[in-house]
This record gives structure tokens, sequence and C-alpha cells, in this order.
């Protein structure tokens, strides 16, 4: 369903249609309890998007005609981007905070099941990653490296913090291969008996492929 939804979000052309989407996913996260929790992740983006909007308005090449020192068509290019990453960010959002984790797990494997294991351990991995993130970056802080003033000190602080976790990270995945090794993983599958799809997993695609069809005749006019 999230996959059709940034299909669609993604080949509108015009800065209307993408507001109309807009409003109509933050309606949508309305009515799925997420609303507050969508505005709450969106705010950060806000001074991004506005600087967006004031550059592009200011210096985009393209700019042809002018309100004030403001030009039209670098105004019309940061809107319609602006709207559309809002757009993907509430889906994406959406998608994160609804999809259990074995979810994902179970729709790359019915791609491919190799990929479906490496989701999974990647998955495994994470909290692994984080502590050792968190950890490094304590210590670092105790030192004072991260807090200096100075420019070189502090990315050399941040490239101490990133090493130990890239090796980390390649050791637990050499460690994983190994284990996967012994236990006779070579990458050769059965056929396996797929799982049919639920009622409102139906609905949902239906849902989804109407509204890409409809943002497809909205947008080229094929009505």
């Amino acid at each position: 369903m999230a996959i059709i939804a940034l299909l669609a979000v993604t080949i509108i052309p015009t800065w209307k249609q993408l507001a109309a989407n807009l409003v109509a996913l933050l309606i949508f996260a309305t009515f799925t309890g997420v609303f507050k929790e969508v505005v709450k992740r969106l705010w950060p983006c806000a001074s991004l998007l506005a600087a967006m909007l004031i550059i592009h308005s200011l210096f985009n090449p393209a700019n042809q005609h002018y309100w004030w020192v403001f030009g039209l068509e670098g105004t019309v290019y940061a809107l319609r981007l602006a709207l559309r990453l809002l757009c993907i960010l509430i889906i994406l959002h959406y998608l994160i905070s609804t999809t259990p984790p074995f979810e994902f797990v179970k729709l790359f494997n019915k791609i491919h099941p190799d990929l479906g294991m490496i989701v999974s351990m990647f998955l495994a991995i994470m909290p692994a990653l984080q502590k050792q993130f968190i950890t490094t970056l304590e210590i670092q802080e105790v030192r004072g490296l991260i807090k200096t003033n100075s420019l070189p000190a502090r990315l050399r602080a941040y490239l101490a913090v990133l090493v130990p976790i890239v090796i980390h990270s390649i050791n637990h995945a050499y460690s994983l291969a190994q284990l996967l090794y012994l236990r006779g993983y070579s990458g050769r599958h059965i056929g396996l008996a797929r799982e049919p799809a639920k009622r409102s997993e139906k609905v949902a695609i239906g849902l989804s492929a109407v509204y890409l069809l409809a943002n497809v005749l909205v947008a080229y006019r094929w009505y």
C-alpha cells in the first residue's frame, strides 16, 4: 500500500495536486490516530523547507517573472519539491509506525528469500549498533571532544565514534556469516507455500490502486 502511494506521489507534476494529496494524507492520519505523531516528526523540517523556498525564489536560474524580489518559477519549483517531500515523509512515517518488523521481513521474503534473510539480520543487528553508538558517543562527550569549539577536533571526535561502530558491524557480520555457514545455509531454496493474502490486505491494495489511478488521471488529464 505504501509503495503504491509513494509511486503516486512521485509522478504528480503540479503543486496544487501535491497540496491536495498532502491534505488527504493528513486527514487519513487524523482518522488513523497518528496525526500528532506526524506533525511532531514533520515540524523539524519546517525551517529547512522554508529556507529551500527562500533560496529558490531568490536564486533559481529559471526565474523570469518576479513579485518584488521573489521569482515565481523558483517559488513554484521549491513549493512542489517541499510538498512532495512532506507527502513522502508522511507515507514513510505511517509505514514505519503501523508495520511490525516481521511484516517487513515477510514482504522482502516474498520478493526473494535471501533478501528476507538480509533484512531480518539487519533488523537484528540494529539494537547492538545503536547501543554501541550511544556508548561510544558518551565516552567522547566525557572526554570533552564532542563539545569542543574547534571544528577539526570535533570532526576527529565523530570519526572516533564511527570507526568502532564500523569495525563492530563488520565483525558482527562476519560472525553471522560463519554461523549461517555452519548451519548449512547455501542459498538454495525449495518451493515454499505462499501465505494467501488476507481480506484487509486485498482491500488496502485495491484502495491504493484507486488512489494511484486517480492521481494519474488528474495529473495527465486522461478523462
